[in-house]
């Protein structure tokens, strides 16, 4: 016999059950009463009257729609997932002074991802770069540093390459000069990035086109030696910038009057006479 669950919509199979005509002698002493009926009952036969099947429906249904005793049956609060793998995700380049954003995905063993579970962030070497706790990184000088993730006894890293940002533009000031033979001077360069920014401590390299009339030192001090020019140049990174620089010889001077010798072959004397002497 089928019968289907209201509450559930579950379709029960329901077993068949002996008659229950009439009430035994056991059934009214339970009840304090005898044979011929307790008191309360007035129609007894209406009562237990009842068909086999409307008592077994009952029954069944009750334990099938309450839910109880069953193999399904909740036994208690579900345990949350173990954490097997924590992967982090990310920029592995970064410039001096940039910021980047890194992901983590937490899985159990069988590749599902987790949420709502703690991760904590380090740095292998914060002087390098630096991250925050939830995940955003900053870089602070050239270098190479681990940034990890934790979770539950859990890790998960990235390597990360901070680079300086490089040179977009080499100057040399001033853009043109000359020096007379023997005398020296020293050009400014600078260095700039993409937005205009000024860089500092960037390797720079000094040549001379023409060393026999110009040399230059590493610290770019020019040496003007002989007449003629030369051109300078200054490079960074791939970039560069030149100056022309002309050498020139310093104009002769006139010699000092040392000394004033007279020979003259013919004397011209005046004399002097009282008036009227003539």
């Amino acid at each position: 016999m089928m019968r289907t669950c209201r509450d559930t919509g579950d379709v029960l199979k329901i077993p068949t059950l002996p008659s229950l005509r009439r009430p035994t002698s056991a059934f009214f002493r339970q009840l304090g009463g005898t044979r011929g009926y307790p008191r309360f009952i007035k129609t007894p036969l209406r009562v237990f009257s009842v068909s086999r099947c409307a008592i077994t429906t009952v029954a069944a249904l009750a334990v099938a729609c309450s839910g109880g005793g069953g193999a399904d049956a909740p036994t208690g609060p579900t345990q949350p997932a173990s954490i097997s793998t924590v992967l982090v995700s990310g920029r592995s380049t970064l410039e001096v002074g940039a910021t980047t954003q890194m992901v983590v995905v937490v899985r159990d063993a069988s590749g599902t991802t987790l949420s709502g579970r703690v991760v904590s962030w380090s740095s292998s070497t914060p002087g390098v770069a630096t991250v925050s706790d939830g995940g955003l990184v900053t870089a602070l000088t050239p270098g190479s540093v681990t940034i990890t993730a934790s979770a539950e006894g859990k890790s998960g890293n990235i390597s990360v390459s901070i680079s300086n940002v490089p040179v977009a533009t080499v100057a040399l000031t001033p853009a043109s000069g000359s020096l007379y033979v023997g005398e020296s001077a020293a050009f400014v360069v600078t260095l700039k990035d993409v937005s205009g920014n000024v860089l500092t401590g960037r390797q720079v390299n000094w040549n001379s086109s023409n060393p026999n009339v110009a040399s230059v030192t590493t610290n770019g001090l020019l040496n003007a030696l002989a007449a003629g020019t030369s051109t300078i140049s200054v490079s960074s990174e791939g970039r560069s910038a030149v100056v022309v620089l002309t050498v020139l010889t310093r104009p002769a001077e006139a010699a000092p009057v040392a000394t004033i010798t007279l020979s003259p072959s013919v004397g011209l004397f005046l004399l002097a006479s009282p008036r009227g002497s003539w």
